[in-house]
């Protein structure tokens, strides 16, 4: 994101990692004590490498009908790795199209 914004860390890595892991340990202590929350975790490369293993479960926790065989087809590797933006994703699937997206807008379709 600071790349895109032509902007640099004032933070080292380091440092930005100790950071987010001491926050996710916060989140992850505040969820597991709020008796009206159920929380499902998914290691993110694991279901982009494998999502056949998670979708499943992923269904089940939410409890709605859905296509799981569809669930499995959007995970993409190249996706977020490489940064295509959503234009990229839908000219590689429909062909060159002309829409607007907003600059902010980094999904995968």
């Amino acid at each position: 994101m600071l790349d895109r914004r032509r902007e640099v860390s004032k933070v080292s890595d380091a440092e930005m990692e100790s950071q987010f892991q001491k926050h996710l340990a916060d989140v992850k202590f505040w969820l597991a004590r709020q008796p009206s929350m159920e929380v499902l975790y998914v290691n993110y490369n694991e279901l982009i490498s494998d999502p056949e293993k998670h979708t499943q479960a992923i269904a089940d926790f939410i409890d709605i009908p859905v296509d799981v065989e569809k669930m499995r087809s959007v995970p993409n590797k190249g996706c977020i790795a490489t940064g295509r933006t959503r234009r990229d994703r839908i000219s590689q699937i429909k062909g060159n199209v002309n829409i607007e997206v907003p600059k902010s807008f980094n999904s995968c379709v």
